[in-house]
């Protein structure tokens, strides 16, 4: 579903606490070997990063905060986050090219890489917190692009259940809503944006139901009379 900037922001304010915490555990868990790669993919973009370099750098940045949940150790963040990186990557991909926010982008991340080699979960926790609230105060100031975005952005955008005395009149839009009903009554669905047709299934289901009463109760009558109950009233 396509997000708005507030949506955006909020999602993004979420990602900060989660990646702080990655990257804390990483500062603490993750091996030599995965942080020095780290390095090896931030290094190449240290110097001029126009161009082509840019948008090889916007895949890298995605990579980079992929690699800090992975390498936290912990399977309930990747699992948290993964949702949450279909709509960071796309919000990402368009604001590195803006104000600079590459270079700036690389610096954080260099800081964060030397925060992981020299094992201060503390330092790696905060360099990462504020490099994403970073981004989340450039959409706040910046993003009101996302509220008339195309769905390619952020998806399509979530329907609006309006009903037609509240948007205006019988002659405006509006989505139908769903309404459950036990699945014995023939339906698990109805349109109720078209009363007529509602009332039919309606009734139906209030004739199965009472019928099933009926059905029970008739079964309880026979086996009361099996069993002669209740008994006669005894002679006094």
């Amino acid at each position: 579903m396509r997000k708005t900037k507030r949506e955006i922001v909020e999602m993004i304010t979420v990602m900060a606490s989660l990646e702080s915490m990655a990257a804390r555990l990483a500062a603490e868990r993750a091996p030599d070997a995965e942080i020095a790669e780290l390095r090896r993919l931030m290094a190449e973009f240290r110097t001029g990063n126009d161009g082509e370099r840019r948008a090889e750098y916007s895949d890298a940045n995605i990579a980079f905060h992929q690699a800090i949940i992975k390498m936290s150790g912990c399977a309930l963040l990747a699992e948290m986050t993964e949702n949450l990186f279909i709509h960071m990557r796309a919000i990402r991909k368009i604001t590195i090219h803006q104000e600079n926010r590459a270079a700036r982008s690389i610096t954080d991340h260099l800081r964060i890489i030397e925060a992981l080699e020299r094992r201060e979960p503390e330092l790696a926790e905060r360099l990462a917190r504020e490099h994403t609230l970073g981004l989340a105060a450039h959409v706040e100031q910046h993003g009101d692009f996302l509220d008339a975005a195309g769905d390619e952005v952020t998806g399509p955008r979530r329907p609006q259940n309006r009903h037609p005395r509240e948007s205006g009149g019988p002659g405006q839009s509006f989505e139908p809503f769903r309404l459950w009903v036990p699945a014995f009554a023939g339906t698990t669905e109805l349109n109720l944006t078209r009363p007529r047709r509602v009332a039919v299934p309606l009734r139906r289901a209030r004739r199965a139901a009472a019928a099933a009463t009926s059905a029970d109760r008739a079964a309880e009558s026979r086996s009361r009379r099996r069993l002669h109950w209740p008994p006669p009233p005894s002679a006094g």
